[in-house]
């Protein structure tokens, strides 16, 4: 196995000390504060310091802000402080075992990795057509990682691909290459946009050594710069096997000026002025193979980090909440979307604007198809390929980091769009899901730990029991379901632009029963 040596860390305790005012501490972690021990990996602080008798960790990432204050009548004492890269100084060493992982009767999981700390905390994964998996860390590394066969005690291999194709909260791997969204850095000295790679074998060694670009983010300027973790994420293939989707987070803006949804969004918010413009929320764009001809799909997401197809080509998402409302009349909890073409989901926050306009009376704001709660969502997938019982195969699987669970939803179709219901299919204590997939090989679903300098671990999902677990076949759909999700789509092909002949086809749907054609119908005008 190819690893990385650990890079060098840095104590600054004596800097923290400096920096504590009437026993309260607050500091951006950063080169700019502790200097540069690591050039070119992503770094986090580690901070054993003490409030009175009792003692506190924290571990926070670079370019986030680090807040303590000493309760009423107690010092803030700072006992070590290590700046260095993502797990150089962590004292978790192993993933969490799989003994710990709570999981749906008949199934079994198994820990067939623990990442080591010099190789980062890895957060993105896709598996190629051989049934290896590609993975990259919040830093700048991509690892190739080649799972062991089902059975085997043996642990699987990770090799070093690249030091310089990570940085990546989303890959698909799509004809023979390696589609890599990469998150940008904004900072003056090392600018790197927000970037689409093709990365290929260009010599047939089974080794990839050349890399593309294929479409670049616009800039992002401001408070939003350098929150990668709100920023471009997710990357799929379209229903058509020629088109390229990729999600964003609340942080970057529109991607490009074409787009579906109206731009007239948030025009009537009572404190317009506060902003110089107002912003779109998160989105979904989609490109040609190639990065050309793109469009955002919809926008007013807040942070949906993954994206997955159905068998009928419709798109759905796990979105975040806004954690700052919790308890308030006007919280939106996490929930699961159908992504649907020219909607907003109301959320429309920017650094000093953030809020939800949303309402399930407002007929211009897309609603979730199901709540879930206070969360983090990360991955998703279908579990199409698995070697499950057929429910499982037919579900969508969303991954909680914050509080280490993975759901099973179960998608109906109702018209022109479905209803969700949702379940724990499994969950532990210290378990923060990054990323999830099917192996085209094994049959089995693998998900992965890790982010924000945290142990990361890959886990192998299978079935145990005794059901069926040939493929599954397509849920048929009655005439009403299709007519419906015809008509859907046929009023979707005309957003984007005029069309004379879409008046007469959309001007009797505005008033339809359903509401997902209604509002393609209204999108449309």
């Amino acid at each position: 196995m190819t690893t990385v040596a650990v890079e060098a860390s840095k104590d600054v305790t004596e800097v923290l000390t400096a920096a504590v005012k009437d026993d309260k501490l607050t500091i951006t972690v950063g080169n700019a504060l502790f200097g540069d021990p690591a050039p070119g990996v992503s770094k986090n602080l580690h901070v054993e310091f003490r409030f009175g008798a009792e003692n506190f960790v924290r571990e926070v990432s670079e370019t986030r802000k680090l807040e303590l204050s000493a309760p009423a009548g107690q010092k803030l004492v700072i006992l070590k402080a290590v700046y260095g890269p993502d797990g150089s100084s962590s004292a978790v060493t192993e993933a969490t075992p799989a003994s710990a992982i709570q999981i749906h009767k008949d199934f079994a999981v198994e820990r067939v990795y623990s990442v080591p700390r010099s190789n980062g905390s890895w957060v993105a994964m896709c598996f190629d057509d051989k049934g290896r998996l590609y993975v990259s860390d919040q830093g700048p590394r991509l690892y190739r990682f080649t799972p062991p066969a089902l059975g085997s005690l043996a642990s699987g291999t990770a090799e070093l691909v690249s030091d310089k194709w990570g940085f990546s909260q989303g890959m698909a791997f799509i004809n023979g290459s390696l589609y890599i969204v990469q998150h940008g850095d904004h900072s003056e000295k090392k600018f790197r946009p927000e970037s689409i790679l093709r990365v290929k074998d260009t010599d047939g060694d089974d080794k990839l050594d050349m890399a593309e670009k294929l479409f670049e983010f616009p800039r992002v300027t401001g408070d939003a710069a350098n929150w990668y973790e709100h920023n471009v994420h997710a990357i799929a293939l379209g229903p058509d096997g020629n088109s390229i989707y990729v999600v964003s987070g609340d942080r970057n803006g529109l991607p490009c000026s074409k787009g579906r949804t109206p731009k007239h969004w948030n025009r009537d918010s009572w404190d317009f002025k506060f902003e110089k413009e107002p912003y779109s929320g998160g989105w979904v764009m989609r490109a040609d193979l190639d990065g050309k001809n793109p469009e955002y799909v919809c926008m007013g997401l807040r942070n949906s980090y993954d994206i997955a197809f159905n068998r009928h080509g419709d798109l759905f998402t796990y979105d975040s909440d806004l954690e700052h409302d919790i308890g308030m009349p006007n919280y939106r909890p996490t929930a699961i979307r159908q992504i649907l073409s020219g909607t907003d989901s109301g959320w429309g926050g920017r650094a000093g604007e953030m809020r939800w306009s949303w309402n399930s009376k407002w007929e211009d704001i897309q609603p979730p198809l199901k709540n879930i709660g206070p969360g983090s969502p990360t991955g998703v997938c279908f579990g199409y390929g698995a070697k499950f019982p057929a429910r499982y195969q037919e579900a969508f699987f969303a991954c909680d980091w914050s509080y280490g669970r993975m759901f099973v939803v179960s998608l109906t179709p109702k018209g022109a769009s479905y209803t969700a219901e949702a379940e724990t299919f499994l969950s532990a204590q210290g378990l923060p899901i990054a990323d999830i997939a099917v192996s085209p090989k094994d049959g089995a679903m693998y998900f992965l730990i890790g982010g924000r300098a945290t142990q990361s671990g890959i886990y192998r999902v299978t079935y145990q029991g005794n059901e069926n677990t040939a493929p599954s076949k397509p849920q048929r759909l009655d005439k009403a379901t299709v007519a419906a999700q015809k008509s859907r789509r046929e009023l979707e092909a005309f957003h984007g632009g005029p069309n004379p002949k879409a008046m007469t086809k959309l001007w009797p749907q505005l008033a339809h029963e359903d509401r997902a054609i209604r509002s393609a119908a209204r999108v449309a005008l």
